[in-house]
């Protein structure tokens, strides 16, 4: 940070300072979310990231409490350098005078946060699908937490006083969406009585998606003052049962689609009189979606030319998307790759756009489809595919013999349940024996039913010997 920056950041502190003293009575509250630092590593884009959150950190310097619902980083799993640069920039916050104090725990100890966490304007966040990680194991947000950078939600809230008015954020990270509903109910938030109630989310909403199989918005919970969604990249503003809905959108474009060309910047809400405003990010890089039906060289690059002589403090970013692959795409991407960013996109059927679409949203890795495609074809053969996430997260951490370790106890349990299960069949076979006929067809059916896990499982057995003879990870990658 240069020192006109600093010396910005000081007279904003103080700006802040006398607001306080003329507005006591209700908190400001800074949203924003989909930050993806990390993204474009290695590319002229790796610091897209990083500008577009000291802007958003720069236009929240006068609110009393931040709240990011998820994908702060890319990855789950992010650089040392990422890492690093995300502290530096939160580091600002911290050393920033304010009078927003941390009252209390929704289901979360607060006792062991750092008093460092509540110093300045307290962050609170969610991770989102790009850090999420199995169970147990730490994601870089909760590693954010520990260090005292902010405070992680899931499935818990806390509860922030000022000046006598009370805030109440609780929020779920997320989760998969077939199991969203499942947690939700087990979880059961309620709004605090004498708080102005938040409600944070990182899910896709399917009436805002355009995804029918997506969760519905009528399976939040009632009766919050604010509801916050993450994960949609498109920033947008609805109600829910007449309460505002706050779709954060992305602080960049990551998925280059046409939903990506409109504006990015923070949401500021005030608790008094719930008023909601959108604040435009100001010095990003610009991105354009150009759609041609037909692969006519001359016109693309005429509208290439067109863009370009606009003037840009950064080269902009070009998406083309065309019908057919083109012959000359890498000509062109070389021609203007002084001036411009350019990608192309061939167009798909309505179908395969909708598909792609979701994918694209998501933004899965390789890993994540993979232990998608996993979970799937295990709950075909009835398997706990909780079990092989687990298995599955373990792997990609490196940690091949505690995969394997986990993975035979519960093969193992698997066994005995299903060797129990047998057993009653048998008791009970031997009840009804004297009254019902022998019928050797029936007998195989039930045996192959009460077997079939147990068969399914000697076969994993067999597996995991050949394992531990080698268990490096392409082995692991074959057997599931």
């Amino acid at each position: 940070m240069d020192h006109a920056g600093r010396g910005n950041r000081e007279i904003k502190n103080r700006f802040n300072l006398f607001i306080s003293s003329i507005l006591p009575y209700f908190m400001r509250i800074s949203i924003f979310s989909d930050l993806h630092l990390g993204f474009g590593r290695g590319t002229e884009r790796e610091n897209d990231c990083f500008d577009a959150f000291e802007e958003a950190l720069e236009k929240s310097l006068d609110a009393d409490l931040i709240l990011i619902p998820g994908d702060i980083f890319d990855i789950k799993n992010p650089s040392t350098e990422t890492m690093a640069k995300a502290m530096e920039l939160l580091l600002n916050m911290i050393i920033i005078k304010n009078d927003v104090k941390l009252v209390s725990g929704i289901g979360k100890d607060i006792s062991r946060l750092s008093p460092v966490n509540t110093f300045g304007i307290p962050i609170i966040a969610l991770h989102g699908n790009h850090e999420r990680k199995a169970k147990g194991l730490i994601n870089p947000v909760q590693a954010m937490e520990k260090a005292g950078f902010l405070i992680h939600l899931h499935c818990n809230g806390v509860v922030l006083e000022k000046n006598g008015e009370r805030v109440a954020v609780q929020g779920i990270s997320s989760v998969p969406d077939k199991y969203f509903t499942e947690i939700l109910k087990e979880w059961n938030p309620k709004p605090v009585k004498g708080c102005f109630n938040i409600f944070m989310l990182h899910q896709i909403l399917g009436e805002f998606f355009g995804s029918p199989d997506s969760l519905k918005t009528s399976s939040l919970p009632p009766g919050f003052d604010l509801y916050i969604d993450g994960d949609i990249h498109k920033p947008q503003q609805s109600t829910i049962n007449g309460k505002p809905l706050i779709i954060a959108g992305s602080l960049i474009p990551t998925q280059l689609s046409e939903n990506d060309t409109g504006p990015r910047g923070v949401w500021f809400i005030d608790t008094e009189t719930s008023s909601i405003r959108f604040v435009r990010l100001e010095n990003q890089r610009k991105f354009y979606f150009e759609k041609f039906e037909k692969a006519d060289k001359e016109a693309i690059e005429k509208r290439i030319t067109e863009i370009i002589s606009r003037g840009h403090k950064k080269k902009p970013i070009i998406r083309i998307k065309v019908d057919d692959k083109l012959e000359w795409e890498k000509e062109i991407k070389a021609k203007y790759d002084d001036k411009a960013i350019i990608s192309f996109k061939q167009i798909l059927k309505e179908e395969d756009e909708i598909r792609a679409k979701t994918l694209e949203e998501h933004k899965l890795s390789v890993q994540e489809l993979a232990k998608k495609l996993l979970r799937e074809n295990l709950e075909k053969f009835n398997l706990n595919p909780k079990v092989f996430e687990t298995v599955f997260e373990l792997i990609t951490e490196g940690k091949n013999e505690d995969a394997l370790s986990f993975l035979k106890s519960s093969v193992n349990k698997s066994v005995i349940n299903a060797k129990s299960e047998k057993a009653d069949h048998t008791k009970q076979d031997k009840k009804i024996k004297e009254v019902e006929p022998h019928d050797d067809n029936k007998e195989r059916t039930e045996h192959k039913t009460v077997s079939g896990d147990l068969v399914s499982n000697m076969n994993f057995d067999k597996n995991l010997k050949k394992l531990e003879e080698k268990p490096d990870k392409r082995g692991l990658e074959r057997f599931f």
